[in-house]
């Protein structure tokens, strides 16, 4: 992502149609405290402030161009306070922020994340790190393909 962040910023303007279908299950908790590991540049919570959601929002990615480019989508986003944190969390779990947090997203990540063993102990420190009635919400694609 450090050599195609300007093109992969500018394929990834929209959200998800899945997410549409996170709304009716997020905690009622407002401001809603959101970690978005692997947050690339922002788009969940720019898809959430439009939802009309207050949020309390930390942004964890590992390219520093990426996050500026979130810095910019949300900078001035009424209803968000926005931290942004860089960090290698695929390789180093112990760089996840401590919450809680009410929605703990990983979403296009896990794929990357290399053999079974750090997926699973990725899965578990996001989920220590989900406030109770929270929600830990992933994409898991590929799960055919990898171990």
């Amino acid at each position: 992502y450090q050599t195609v962040s300007a093109g992969f910023d500018q394929s990834r303007q929209s959200g998800w149609p899945g997410w549409q279908r996170l709304l009716a299950q997020l905690p009622e908790n407002r401001p809603l405290r959101v970690l978005d590991a692997g947050c690339g540049n922002g788009r969940l919570a720019r898809f959430l402030a439009a939802a009309g959601i207050a949020l309390d929002y930390t942004g964890l990615d590992s390219s520093p161009a990426l996050l500026a480019a979130a810095r910019r989508a949300l900078a001035g986003t009424p209803g968000v306070r926005a931290a942004w944190l860089e960090a290698d969390f695929i390789m180093n779990a112990e760089a996840l922020p401590a919450g809680p947090f009410d929605l703990v997203a990983l979403f296009g990540v896990l794929h990357h994340v290399p053999g079974s063993q750090r997926r699973e102990r990725l899965i578990g420190e996001l989920a220590e790190r989900t406030a109770r009635g929270g929600l830990l919400a992933f994409t898991a694609w590929r799960f055919m393909e990898l171990e």
